[in-house]
């Protein structure tokens, strides 16, 4: 790896100067010729005592293997720990919701639309915030255009594929909706 690094920082130092031959370069090459030196006495060794490289590289490999291990077991712990918190939050998501529910229908019921802070102690505001969207029956807002939709996509190359999207946003500012398209309007419960 040394060596490989060596020869990259050498062939960058000859492109960066044009070539030129500079103290630096001659102190790079004459790393990697040692570091040459090095691998090439690897190579001898390795040869005279096959063996014991062989023995090396499976000492590494099962290093390797161990923290695997380690980490699949650290993986398996985490998740289980995750668990636990996602159950605990899913079980206050349940609360909060029956909480909600339970507001919401205490104020239907009453016909109240709001309590401020005054009316909660000074501390909160409870109130129904009304929101505005568009729903779309895709197959309904698409069928008058299906047919030339299919034909443009029949001339096109395999390798390019139209896929049509509707834009609620751009239907929503129409003053009439097209067919397939309807209005909505909900209330949701507001607590701050």
């Amino acid at each position: 790896m040394r060596y490989e690094e060596a020869r990259a920082a050498l062939e960058e130092m000859y492109e960066a100067n044009g070539g030129e031959v500079t103290a630096e370069t001659d102190e790079k090459s004459a790393e990697l010729e040692a570091l040459e030196e090095i691998k090439r006495q690897v190579a001898e060794e390795f040869v005279r005592f096959p063996g014991e490289y062989a023995a090396w590289y499976k000492n590494v490999e099962a290093q390797r293997n161990l923290i695997e291990g380690e980490r699949k077991a650290m993986e398996a712990e985490q998740k289980k720990v995750l668990a636990r918190y996602d159950a605990a939050i899913k079980k206050k998501e349940a609360t909060l919701a029956w909480i909600r529910e339970n507001m919401e229908a205490a104020m239907k019921i009453a016909e109240v639309k709001k309590f401020d802070k005054k009316q909660t102690g000074g501390m909160f505001s409870i109130y129904f915030q009304t929101s505005k969207s568009v729903d779309v029956d895709e197959a309904l807002a698409m069928k008058d255009y299906k047919e030339a939709i299919d034909k443009l996509a029949a001339t096109l190359p395999d390798w390019l594929s139209l896929t049509p999207k509707i834009s609620k946003s751009v239907a929503g500012k129409l003053e009439t909706l097209p067919e397939g398209f309807e209005r909505k309007e909900s209330k949701t419960l507001i607590i701050k």
